[in-house]
């Protein structure tokens, strides 16, 4: 935002532009069902909750990829990321079974903000 001499005021909305989930070790994330990316504030008792998902994928489960794209929920997070000096960000891993599996991974994500809404 300093770079393009924006303000948080003029801003509207900011959301999720993409993500994804990457495999560093060539394991697939076959036994996983859905993964979801939140965003909360830091403090928040309980870590984030299903109303703070801010990209999600589901039915992945047996689908044996090694890089898994997330889909952005239609929320607007600027009282949060534009609000707050320090953000919670959680990756949630729902398993389709039972695995005691390790999957060392990576997360790429990008957010969009977007101002004169109307």
């Amino acid at each position: 935002m300093r770079l393009a001499s924006v303000t948080a005021d003029e801003v509207d909305v900011y959301g999720g532009l993409r993500a994804r989930v990457v495999s560093l070790t060539g394991e697939d994330f076959g036994e996983i069902e859905r993964i979801e990316l939140r965003a909360c504030p830091v403090g928040t008792s309980g870590g984030c909750d299903q109303a703070t998902i801010m990209f999600s994928q589901s039915d992945l489960f047996r689908r044996r990829q090694q890089s898994v794209d997330l889909s952005p929920q239609l929320l607007n997070f600027k009282d949060l990321f534009l609000g707050n000096d320090n953000v919670r960000i959680e990756l949630v891993f729902r398993p389709g079974s039972t695995t005691s599996r390790t999957i060392e991974a990576r997360l790429e994500w990008a957010g969009v903000a977007f101002g004169n809404v109307e």
